[in-house]
């Protein structure tokens, strides 16, 4: 199933902007609910729908992130991409894109369909937990980043990683873009 507009607008639950309505944003609203109402996290330290701008062979690209959690101090420490299905297919290009975090790598992500969940250490793209409880709560959050921080890439694997992005991005179809 694609991701396609149902021509309406909805409140973003995390910024409270009106947004456009898609066949999957129930599903991140629901995702952005649990996080700060189940988890603990704090909604201001919540960012949806977050641009990031990449270039191969000098052309631009973007890809829309779900949901950054930024720690007290502003520094990114979690993406969460929803993906319909086949959550070990998207895991390798949401990785990339952590690593590719303008304000500094991601150490943190979750991939997830909403039924089930994987916790992924950016670092070397290994599944540390997996099912619905794959979601740290704010506090183990903050213990994971510190315990596994990630290097800045130099230009060379910064490279490598926008051409695994753009092919990963392209190989899942619409739903992974």
């Amino acid at each position: 199933m694609h991701e396609i507009s149902l021509h309406q607008t909805i409140t973003d639950y995390v910024s409270g902007e009106t947004i456009e309505d898609t066949t999957f944003e129930d599903l991140r609203q629901a995702i952005a609910r649990i996080l700060v109402e189940q988890r603990g996290y704090p909604k201001d330290q919540l960012r949806t729908k977050v641009s990031l701008a990449y270039a191969v062979d000098g052309q631009p690209f973007v890809k829309i992130l779900d949901l950054i959690a930024l720690d007290p101090l502003g520094h990114p420490v979690l993406l969460v991409m929803f993906c319909p299905g086949g959550l070990i297919s998207y895991v390798r290009q949401y990785v990339a894109a952590a690593r590719l975090f303008p304000q500094g790598p991601v150490p943190m992500l979750v991939v997830t369909d909403s039924k089930e969940a994987k916790l992924v250490r950016v670092r070397d793209g290994e599944v540390i937990r997996e099912g619905f409880h794959a979601f740290p709560t704010w506090k183990e959050l903050l213990d994971l980043a510190g315990t596994f921080p990630c290097e800045r890439l130099d230009a060379e694997r910064k490279e490598r990683e926008e051409r695994i992005l753009y092919a990963m991005s392209n190989v899942s179809g619409p739903c992974g873009r």
